[in-house]
């Protein structure tokens, strides 16, 4: 029994660091892969979270949260889709796969233009420090 109590109250011990972080709780783009998709705030889909990061301006801040927005929801049937496949631990189609990364590859250019130089190489950093994860479930 003692041992018992001893085990819960390390897991207890454990676990109070980790709910005082808010951790768990993913947010934003939730199960999408690279550039800090589903992180919660630390990748360079939290616009908060850049802003204190990179420093950015009042009128860079609302540049970058609509920049987010706009690839929220051009972004958001082409991931509901992917997302389905996955699922169903089905093959995600080639094609999918490659608009997804060109999307990617566009929100970047779109977010660095934003920036001035000595925050493009912060955001470089951000980038480099969160790779991209392999995909969940099914699927390529």
């Amino acid at each position: 029994m003692k041992s018992r109590f001893a085990l819960l109250a390390m897991m207890v011990m454990a676990a109070a660091p980790l709910a005082a972080q808010g951790g768990g709780g993913g947010g934003g783009m939730g199960g999408m892969g690279g550039m800090g998709g589903g992180r919660g705030a630390r990748g360079v889909n939290n616009d908060s979270t850049m802003t204190e990061v990179l420093g950015l301006s009042a009128d860079q801040h609302t540049k970058y949260k609509a920049t987010l927005d706009a690839f929220n929801t051009a972004n958001m049937s082409l991931m509901t889709y992917m997302r389905a496949q996955r699922t169903a631990q089905a093959e995600v189609s080639a094609d999918s796969t490659a608009k997804q990364v060109a999307m990617r590859a566009k929100l970047t250019a779109d977010l660095k233009a934003l920036l001035t130089p000595a925050q493009v190489t912060k955001f470089d950093s951000v980038v480099a420090a969160n790779p991209p994860r392999a995909p969940r479930g099914g699927g390529i």
